[in-house]
């Protein structure tokens, strides 16, 4: 817990850096996805500056280690990303991998926001619009979203279907498979296609399909089973009327 500090020491110091480092790592650190797990939640499992520089001989991580380096943590992300054709580029040009999209220090939680063409976002570091990327970015991101609102609308059909009494939890259970698509999906953007992306979202499509349909048929059932239940107290009331009417004939 104490590790980022006892760096700081001398990285935060400007005289002894003397211009040659800059001094607002541990700043920047605090603020990162890393640092909160750190700091606010106490995790000592989180990354610090000893897991990616090392300790006595601590020494900057080199270009070509990044990926290594990320990839001890982010196994799946690390072995995307080597399938992409960044990796080859990047070695060559010597830019440091993840580093290029989710920066050092003050690494955020990523969003599909990064899946953007707006100005600032990662991809158009390099890219321009119009480009392959371009593209590339506009299908996945768009494929990402159809599938969090389907997930919201299958959702909202099964959550009214439970709650009018029908038995639609394997449905609802179900679901779970399109979170887990979805993951491997957003893990499978690290190989930059969005082929692949796109069958992972397709899975994740069918899935909501399916449990839809379980939903809308539950709810088709229940309005079934609604009026047949007002045919029958109907059929019951003019037994029951009829039955009045026969024994006021009959008399006393």
């Amino acid at each position: 817990l104490h590790v980022p500090e006892t760096c700081a020491r001398c990285h935060a110091d400007e005289k002894l850096m003397k211009g040659r480092l800059p001094t607002n790592q541990l700043v920047q650190y605090k603020t990162s996805v890393h640092g909160k797990l750190l700091f606010e939640n106490g995790d000592t499992s989180a990354p610090q500056c000893a897991t990616c520089h090392g300790n006595h001989g601590a020494m900057p991580p080199g270009v070509s280690a990044v990926h290594h380096i990320c990839g001890v943590c982010h196994v799946q992300h690390d072995e995307n990303f080597v399938k992409s054709t960044h990796f080859e580029v990047f070695a060559e040009k010597k830019y440091p991998d993840c580093v290029m999209c989710h920066g050092n220090h003050g690494i955020q939680h990523p969003t599909d926001a990064f899946l953007s063409a707006e100005k600032g976002a990662p991809c158009m570091t390099c890219h321009l619009v119009g480009d392959h990327c371009y593209n590339a970015v506009g299908r996945m991101r768009g494929g990402l979203e159809e599938v969090e609102s389907g997930l919201v609308r299958a959702q909202a059909v099964l959550k009214e279907a439970e709650m009018k009494g029908m038995g639609v939890q394997k449905a609802i259970f179900s679901l779970e498979a399109v979170r887990d698509h979805l993951t491997r999906a957003r893990i499978k953007i690290h190989q930059f296609n969005a082929s692949v992306v796109e069958e992972e979202l397709k899975a994740a499509n069918d899935a909501i399909h399916q449990a839809e349909e379980k939903g809308r048929q539950a709810l088709h059932d229940w309005q079934a089973r609604r009026w047949g239940l007002v045919l029958a107290l109907g059929f019951i009331f003019l037994a029951i009327f009829a039955l009045i009417l026969k024994i006021r004939r009959l008399g006393p």
